[in-house]
């Protein structure tokens, strides 16, 4: 698998008719760029907000890591935790 970002503008108009606009960036992860654009559009789909995809890059990140790992590895080997205080 491969890390892609993908930036995102979002626009809602109000019962006033006034427009927000929002930027915002995600990270995906996908087997293609393709993909990743493929991921983004059914993400939005369903919203209230437009949404218009800007770019999709390929990323060089390896690998995410979450705290949900990290705890579990601690409660696994909990002298590493001290190694690492």
């Amino acid at each position: 698998m491969t890390y892609y970002t993908d930036k995102i503008k979002l626009t809602s108009t109000d019962d006033d008719g006034r427009e927000t606009k929002k930027r915002m960036t995600y990270l995906v992860e996908a087997l293609s760029c393709s993909e990743a654009v493929a991921v983004a559009a059914s993400d939005f789909r369903s919203g209230a907000w437009n949404f218009e995809l800007v770019s999709v890059s390929e990323t060089k990140i390896e690998k995410v890591m979450f705290i949900e790992d990290y705890k579990r590895n601690m409660e696994k080997a909990p002298s590493l935790a001290d190694e690492l205080t």
